[in-house]
């Protein structure tokens, strides 16, 4: 049944907007309030209702950008690379997108990053993000700044010949 629904809703693409604060509230009630800073987390068990808020694009922003405040990493994670993916109709994300790049945790910080490239707003100042993290004393933070690189598109490219120095 929760495939067929996200397959319909899916069809109907920036016309399910109605269907936005429900995916949220799904979202929300998935996750735990706040991460827990002693365990890392990947596992995601809400990709399509990710996928769906991208696919409807634009009436997703709000929402999505109020999911960048969520005290779990996951979630401020996923909504930055959602907003990223609806590209630059999620501009107005951008100021709360940028309070990301400040964050302690690298992989918010960096998908801000890649998100704030891929709208078209403030890309140096994700550059510098990005670079940060190749300076970082952990070896998994500049792992993570180098992957981030092509998450970035056209405006990650400057970064290339410092990632290339960084991982040799």
């Amino acid at each position: 049944i929760r495939t067929a629904v996200v397959t319909g809703l899916a069809k109907l693409g920036p016309d399910a907007k109605e269907a936005v604060p429900a995916l949220v509230a799904a979202i929300r009630a998935a996750y735990p309030a706040k991460s827990d800073p002693m365990k890392l987390e990947f596992e995601d068990q809400q990709g399509e209702a990710w996928a769906l808020l991208v696919t409807i694009g634009e009436p997703s922003v709000p929402l999505l950008t109020e999911l960048l405040g969520h005290g779990n990493i996951l979630v401020q994670r996923n909504a930055a690379e959602a907003l990223g993916a609806i590209g630059s109709a999620a501009k107005p994300a951008a100021d709360e997108l940028k309070k990301l790049l400040q964050g302690m945790n690298a992989n918010a910080a960096f998908s801000a990053a890649a998100a704030l490239c891929r709208i078209g707003a403030n890309e140096q100042e994700a550059l510098e993000a990005i670079r940060r993290g190749f300076a970082a004393p952990m070896p998994e933070v500049t792992m993570l700044a180098l992957l981030t690189i092509p998450r970035m598109g056209e405006a990650g490219k400057p970064l290339i010949p410092e990632a290339d120095r960084k991982s040799t």
